[in-house]
């Protein structure tokens, strides 16, 4: 059984070199459909011609011998499609979006070409031809742009059973998830809920792997997906989905075409009763199988475990502790907001086989989701509620292009103590951070006895920013910022502890714009 569950925890102390374009190495203007007949030298590097945003994704591009180009989409978007070859180095072709990040790259030979399509939304990208092996010599540059093909489906009506077929005239993936690479093809129906419902799809085929995808209408954000789980190449999917408009994709694992037949229902869930527990407090109940299930109450997920529910208040920000205790059953836990979107889950962080979840909470209403770990499970179970003393937890400064030299102990603070509505155990080091001007920011750490992480949070408590690994031991963060108050927070990944050193680069750079 999977449940979905949002963790942060999971070099050299290197600035960033590029103070912006070389004065030759800026991206130059290509217009979609034009070959091009360039000429490779080592006067531009990746760091030279490449946002240090996009480095970020592809660190290897920063030594080798480049040249940019800016290609304007039009606004429709479209499928942009590269060939880059040459004789004399290995080619390589990336694609940068309008928000500095690395779409797609390909890498060919000295008889093949590199290849690369992508579907772009409007606005400009930044196309790149590098070396991949360091030798220089004249290059081949071919683009086309292809129209994206029309994905605004057919209509479902949900208990319908339909006989489709996949066509490599069909609208593709790339044309409805954009920016996108796989030239899967979809059939797309869309259909409306009106009431929590549980919906079943299953697609079967004998000539494609089958392959299911619910996706928000309106968003384009994939809910769900299913290659197999029926078996003999078929998918399917059940689960809770709450009012809305939605889009069903049937499409295959791989590029395929043939025949496939769609068959949906409905079914009205369970009712689950919402008790409540005081904060601190305590319950003692009984999982039973005339209770609701996850299915009933959690949606776009498979699960039918029988589950119990309890809110409860936070009045003002506090560390909440939550036990669920059972010596009939393997017990899990999930919190949830109020709108049911997913906080921390646990199966046995309570020792055996119970289940504890320690994280910070602003004030509001939270739902407890009291649960088995495994479908048909039932017996009594404690469930408790507790607000311990949070402890003192300090905040060094850190200064911009600056380093430090501390030491994780066990008397350090837990991530969760630190961060709102994250439950990880890990001892952190938390420094406050100043950004004065829009700009990206390189944070290195390196530890020679403990495996080390690194997240910046804003004043809003928002943490997209997390870093990727270097090397053995290393790690770097490098992300855009706007002015403004940020923590950074240096932790133990793996839970070992001592000295490591900490450094930052910042270096100041235009704000990467969606595109227009």
């Amino acid at each position: 059984m999977v449940k979905a569950m949002k963790s942060i925890v999971g070099f050299s102390l290197l600035a960033i070199a590029a103070q912006g374009w070389a004065a030759d190495c800026s991206p130059q203007p290509l217009e979609p459909g034009t070959t091009v007949s360039g000429l490779l030298s080592t006067d531009c590097k990746g760091q030279d011609s490449v946002s240090p945003i996009a480095l970020v994704d592809i660190a290897a591009l920063r030594p080798l011998n480049v040249q940019a180009y800016s290609v304007d989409i039009p606004e429709n978007g479209g499928v942009l499609f590269l060939s880059a070859a040459a004789a004399n180095f290995i080619p390589a072709v990336v694609v940068v979006d309008g928000l500095h990040q690395v779409v797609t790259s390909g890498t060919g030979t000295t008889t093949a070409p590199a290849a690369a399509a992508v579907s772009l939304p409007r606005g400009r990208a930044t196309v790149i031809v590098a070396s991949a092996n360091g030798n220089t010599g004249a290059y081949t540059l071919k683009t086309s742009l292809e129209s994206l093909r029309d994905c605004s489906g057919a209509g479902l009506n949900p208990g319908a059973a339909i006989s489709g077929q996949l066509s490599t005239s069909d609208c593709r993936q790339v044309d409805l998830l954009v920016p996108g690479t796989s030239g899967r093809f979809f059939d797309v129906y869309k259909f409306q809920i009106t009431d929590y419902t549980i919906l079943t799809a299953v697609m079967s085929s004998t000539v494609v792997d089958s392959y299911l995808i619910l996706l928000d209408a309106a968003t384009k954000k994939i809910l769900a997906r299913d290659d197999n789980s029926v078996g003999n190449g078929n998918a399917g999917m059940s689960m809770g989905v709450p009012p809305g408009d939605y889009l069903l994709v049937a499409t295959s694992a791989g590029v395929e075409a043939g025949a496939y037949s769609l068959r949906t229902k409905v079914d009205a869930p369970l009712p689950c009763v919402e008790d409540r527990i005081a904060l601190p407090g305590s319950v003692s109940a009984t999982l039973a199988a005339s209770d609701c299930g996850f299915v009933d109450y959690v949606p776009f997920l498979t699960e039918f475990s029988f589950l119990k529910v309890y809110k409860f208040e936070v009045a003002q920000r506090a560390l909440v502790t939550i036990d669920l205790a059972s010596t009939r059953f393997d017990a899990y836990l999930g919190l949830l907001h109020e709108d049911k979107t997913n906080i921390a889950q646990d199966d046995d962080s309570g020792g055996g086989s119970n289940a504890r979840i320690v994280v910070t909470l602003d004030p509001g209403v939270y739902t407890i989701l009291a649960n088995a770990y495994s479908e048909g499970e039932t017996g009594a179970f404690d469930l408790t509620a507790a607000v311990p003393d949070p402890p003192s937890c300090p905040i060094a400064g850190l200064a911009l292009d600056a380093s430090l030299t501390p030491e994780l102990t066990s008397a350090d603070c837990r991530i969760r103590e630190m961060l709102l509505e994250q439950s990880a155990p890990n001892p952190a080091k938390a420094y406050k951070l100043t950004i004065e001007r829009e700009g990206t920011l390189q944070v290195d750490m390196a530890a020679g006895v403990f495996a080390p992480g690194l997240v910046i949070v804003d004043s809003k408590n928002r943490y997209p920013h997390v870093n990727r690994q270097q090397a053995p031991g290393a790690v770097r963060l490098t992300t855009y910022l706007a002015p403004g108050d940020y923590t950074v927070l240096a932790y133990t990944s793996d839970g070992g502890l001592g000295p490591f050193a900490i450094q930052t680069s910042f270096l100041e750079t235009p704000s990467p714009s969606a595109p227009e």
